[in-house]
């Protein structure tokens, strides 16, 4: 474009309501820009250029003086070549508009436009005497004679970027207190040299090359106020003589900008001082490691400050002390004012706390203390009242007995008295911690743990959400915790998906060595919680439990898997529990006795081996789950136990579930249907009914199937009556019996099901003689058929047979054991003698007395 005439430069007086502010000449952007008031530079955050204005977040006081003013970078990046279509017109033309806005800048553009370059020496010849002395002995400070200045002509336009603006002078031949222009200009070398220059000037602008001089790294262009007696934080602010030298224009901090090495010597209060002023120069920031290790013991992290890239080194810390174990971690949130003392999730105190924002860590590494450095649980992170946290690419091995994180909402004080309904919702009485993103991390917590004041080992669960909302932890690697992930009371609203936690077989042994062990399970969500969705998730060896929802309502189950090497499916049989999906009701809160049930979950196409158990529905609480619609899932059990349990339960379905190695038992059980199941067992039956109550129940279209003993026990209490039809129900072994009764039974039938063996259709060919009215009876083997079944002859033809010979048959037919007994009579008043197709169509059956 066309660079118009123009000053970059302009003052308006505040009223204390104007916020905008115009600027009446060409800036490119808000980084080429001085913004003064009153002299002195506010917060780049507190300022933006909108259309040509600068607006302000809040109107300058009224009298102040507001002054506007251009400052284009000294700066090309365009690097033309010949062979990239580089030198292309709007780039060339970008590249010579930031030339005449510069000489607008520097005051010289009349000389430059009209080619008088000897103006410059007649300036200087037309001043007065005392400007000639002045100027004079600068020339001779600097060892440049008069007859040299023709050449530097030249020179000044290679450089008028360091042309000063009211003398025309090159930057080496001016001078600030002890430095001359062209120090400044090129860089000091360090923090330090900053802030030992005698008398700067106010506003006077300095680049330093680097914090420490042999560091490089750390610098930046600096400004400085005098008079200003702000306390420095040597961060964003430095002490110099007679004022403050502050960061000009800060953008993206890190951990240099506060002198950090990153050499292995504890850095505590370097990175606590840059934590601090970032917070407090930026609205929101995120502050970058610079993929160095940084050790520190502690510190506090403030809303909208997120970390990245780099290592944080708790291995020297012993911050975490017992008195404060409970609520505290290596980092805890600035909402706290540091109190580490003080328990900041009592209701009380929660009401009081500010809401800590938006923080995160984001490609951080964790380095943890040795084990055995505490003899309770730690965490690297323990954040009360969060709206926003960032948990990503996060990594770390050997944790050992460090959580990674705690967060709490406000449920302490959530009163959960005995009239509570079993499936009422109940919301934390101070609400939630709320938007938590825990994904794409990886953790190895390894194979050394401290131990308790119990003697347990120390191993933790990667991490623990309590009283929070609108959850997502996607995509992790968690190895070796004892919880995978845990998701605990009072959550709402979440998904944990396409996670991969496991555990290593010597970590189980290392486990399984004490008497007393810390509870162990791939994924757990919590009391009261409610719209939880587990999914899509690889779980190892985890033998004690592998899915937990304890209390929950709501949520989809689905599409996970989860498994055992074999040394540790021998070692889960040694367990008095090993269950793959626990739903398990629950008291919500001690001492009071109100139940949190578990309803309305969908729990469907997951694969479950290697668990005593795969799934069941356990606790002590009669009627205390409803509304589960359990289908399509691979349940594989171990030895015949049971498979699957289904107890205490109401209005569920469970369906088109297949049972591999463990049957089905039924317990305390209504209104519900149990339909499209393929249960398999090589003993120990394949459905096992309880003498708990059981009613409405629908079971129909089911395989119970054993390789030996008994397919059923019939363990239900006198007065019961369960009925079941079709599918399959099928003793292989060919000797034992379909159903075996327990004592004080109650009443079980079974028909129209496929025992595996009898068909329930054959066509015999009979030969028979008999007189007129005569009878007899033929005995016809059947392999299958069994005592109690119904049996429907048909004689085929039946109509030509009449026709064409006046032959007319009476058929009875009643099952045995393996036969089918045939009464034959002739109905006709002639002798028939014949061979007859006969049709046979048997009905299987079953029941207390025809166990079959």
């Amino acid at each position: 474009m066309a660079v118009p005439e123009q000053t970059p430069y302009i003052e308006h007086t505040g009223n204390g309501v104007t916020t905008s502010f115009a600027l009446e000449f060409l800036c490119e952007s808000k980084d080429h820009l001085i913004v003064l008031v009153d002299e002195i530079e506010p917060p780049i955050a507190t300022w933006s250029l909108t259309g040509g204005n600068v607006v302000f977040t809040t109107a300058p006081a009224s009298g102040s003086k507001i002054t506007l003013q251009r400052n284009t970078p000294f700066s090309r990046t365009t690097d033309y070549q010949s062979y990239n279509n580089s030198f292309r017109p709007p780039a060339v033309n970008k590249d010579f508009d930031w030339i005449w806005l510069k000489l607008q800048e520097l005051g010289v553009a009349d000389w430059i436009l009209g080619n008088r370059i000897d103006a410059l020496k007649n300036y200087v010849d037309d001043r007065d005497d005392e400007l000639r002395a002045y100027l004079m002995e600068e020339i001779r400070k600097q060892g440049v004679a008069l007859d040299q200045l023709d050449e530097y002509y030249n020179y000044l336009m290679e450089r008028l970027a360091q042309i000063a603006v009211d003398k025309g002078w090159d930057a080496s031949f001016v001078t600030y207190s002890s430095l001359n222009q062209k120090q400044i200009n090129d860089g000091l070398e360090s923090v330090v040299n900053l802030m030992q220059i005698t008398d700067p000037l106010d506003n006077m602008r300095v680049l330093v090359k680097s914090y420490n001089s042999d560091f490089g790294k750390g610098g930046g262009n600096f400004i400085f106020k005098k008079g200003d007696q702000a306390v420095p934080d040597n961060v964003y602010s430095f002490a110099g003589i007679g004022g403050v030298w502050y960061r000009h224009n800060w953008k993206n901090p890190d951990i240099y900008d506060a002198g950090i090495r990153a050499d292995g010597t504890d850095e505590t209060a370097k990175f606590k001082a840059l934590i601090k002023a970032a917070s407090s120069y930026f609205e929101s920031t995120s502050i970058s490691l610079r993929g160095k290790t940084v050790k520190i013991t502690d510190f506090d992290i403030p809303s909208e400050i997120k970390l990245y890239n780099g290592v944080l080194d708790f291995s020297g810390s012993t911050k975490v002390l017992a008195d404060n174990k409970y609520h505290n971690g290596f980092i805890i949130g600035a909402n706290r004012n540091g109190d580490r003392l003080t328990n900041p999730n009592s209701a009380a105190n929660y009401a009081l706390l500010p809401r800590l924002k938006n923080v995160g860590f984001i490609k951080i590494g964790f380095k943890a203390p040795p084990p055995g450095t505490y003899n309770f649980s730690t965490d690297f992170i323990y954040l009360t009242k969060v709206d926003g946290f960032v948990f990503k690419h996060c990594y770390g091995t050997d944790t050992n007995s460090n959580r990674l994180f705690t967060i709490v909402g406000g449920n302490d004080g959530t009163v959960t008295t005995s009239d509570i309904d079993t499936f009422d919702t109940i919301d934390p009485i101070n609400g939630w911690s709320s938007n938590i993103q825990v994904k794409y991390n990886k953790f190895n917590a390894g194979k050394n743990f401290g131990l308790n004041a119990n003697g347990q080992y120390l191993i933790v669960p990667s991490f623990r959400l309590t009283g929070c909302e609108d959850i997502e932890v996607a995509h992790n690697n968690f190895k070796n915790f004892n919880f995978g992930s845990l998701i605990d009371a009072y959550c709402r609203n979440g998904s944990q998906h396409d996670n991969t936690c496991s555990i290593d077989d010597d970590v189980l042994d290392l486990w399984l060595s004490k008497t007393s062990r810390t509870a162990q399970g791939g994924m757990y969500v919590g009391q009261s919680a409610y719209n939880i969705d587990t999914k899509n998730n690889k779980l190892h060896n985890f033998i004690q439990l592998g899915i937990i929802y304890e209390g929950v309502s709501f949520g989809e189950c689905s599409g996970n898997i989860v498994t055992m090497s074999n040394y540790a499916k021998t070692l889960a049989l040694s367990l008095t529990t090993s269950r793959g999906i626990d739903l398990q009701p629950n008291i919500r809160q001690h001492p009071f006795t109100a139940v949190a049930g578990v309803q309305g979950l969908r729990i469907h196409n997951n694969l479950i081996k290697g668990y005593k158990t795969p799934l069941v529905t356990s606790g002590s609480y009669d009627w205390s789950l409803k509304d589960l619609d359990i289908h399509d899932n691979h349940l594989e059990g171990q030895n015949g136990n049971i498979a699957m349990t289904l107890s205490r339960c109401f209005d569920i379905r469970a369906h088109d579930n297949k049972l591999i190695n463990g049957g089905l038992s039924l317990g305390q059980i209504k209104d519900s249907f149990i339909n499209g199941n393929k249960v398999g067992s090589p003993s120990n039956y394949a459905l096992y009914l309880t003498s708990a109550e059981k009613s409405g129940l629908s079971i129909f279209d089911n395989d119970f199937v054993v390789d030996s003993g008994p397919a059923i026990y019939n363990g239900t209490a006198a007065g019961s009556l369960i009925e079941i039809s079709r599918g399959k129900i099928q003793a292989k072994d060919g000797t034992s019996s379909l159903i075996q009764n327990g004592s004080g039974v109650g009443k079980v039938t079974a028909n129209g099901f496929s025992n595996g063996i009898a068909t329930k259709r054959t066509l015999i060919s009979q030969a028979v003689s008999l007189g007129a009215g005569a009878r007899t009876v033929i005995s016809i083997a059947y392999p299958g058929v069994k005592s109690g079944w119904m049996v429907r002859p048909q004689l085929q033809s039946l109509g030509d047979q009449w026709s064409a010979n006046a032959i007319d048959l009476g058929i009875k037919a009643a099952a045995k054991n393996g036969s089918i007994d045939l009464l034959i009579r002739n109905e006709g008043a002639a002798s028939v003698t014949s061979t007859f197709n006969i049709l046979l169509e048997v009905e299987s059956y079953l029941d207390n007395t025809f166990v079959n």
